[in-house]
This record gives C-alpha cells, sequence and structure tokens, in this order.
C-alpha cells in the first residue's frame, strides 16, 4: 500500500536547520535568551488556550 502525501513547507528542511543552528548560536553568545522544553510547553499551552 503506497500513500502520498502533498505537504507544503514554509521553507526547506535545510533552510529550517540552518535557522535553528543560527538560533543555537545566538543562545551561546547570549544574544537571545536561552528557551526550555518547559518553556516550549507552555507557550505551546497557552498559544492553544486563546484559540478557544
Amino acid at each position: 500500500m503506497s500513500a502520498t502525501m502533498n505537504i507544503e513547507r514554509p521553507c526547506t528542511i535545510l533552510e529550517s536547520l540552518e535557522k535553528s543552528c543560527q538560533e543555537v548560536k545566538m543562545m551561546r553568545e547570549g544574544k537571545i535568551p536561552k528557551r526550555s522544553w518547559n518553556d516550549l510547553k507552555n507557550r505551546m499551552k497557552k498559544e492553544v488556550t486563546e484559540d478557544e
């Protein structure tokens, strides 16, 4: 059984990876604040509750 999915991405996988690496570099240099998994989880919960 074969399934094909047509998904439009806002950017390519390579572009996404490059952006992530740049963000990590900036975090290590102290140019942007570090974020934890808990920060991400809390931000996602907040977005979900705002949509309701």
